[in-house]
């Protein structure tokens, strides 16, 4: 599902490329003009996608199920960087205030990651998906 950043109109959005190998996120205005790329390399499936737009420094967050992957960045894309968390097949994603939640669809756990969002320490609470 697309996120939106209400205040400046952008939209973000990702895109798993044919047959879903070569995966992007994207940013563009409200009106579909000035798309542009901002995650393009090392990434397949990018599938969970959300906004803090709270924090310090804005950051957007992904996951990406085939590589096991959640990671971050700088909402244009820089300072990109990969969270430390066990997880197998990551698929929706949210942060609220100090938490990062995601699901699971491999273990079939929703799960609260639980960090001082800037320090990354792994404090996990799983939650078995009825």
């Amino acid at each position: 599902m697309p996120k939106i950043k209400n205040y400046s109109g952008t939209l973000y959005f990702t895109d798993w490329g044919l047959f879903g190998t070569a995966g992007r996120i994207y940013r563009t205005t409200m009106a579909g003009t000035n798309k542009q790329a901002i995650v393009e390399k090392d990434l397949t499936q990018p599938s969970g996608l959300t906004l803090d737009l709270e924090a310090p420094v804005q950051k957007i967050y992904w996951t990406d199920a085939v590589r096991e992957k959640i990671e971050r960045a700088n909402l244009d894309g820089t300072e990109r960087e990969t969270l430390d968390v066990a997880t197998i097949y990551p698929f929706s994603i949210a942060v609220f205030k100090d938490r990062i939640y995601w699901t699971d669809l491999q273990l079939r756990y929703e799960i609260a990651f639980m960090e001082t969002i800037f320090n990354c320490s792994n404090h996990y609470f799983f939650t078995p998906m009825n």
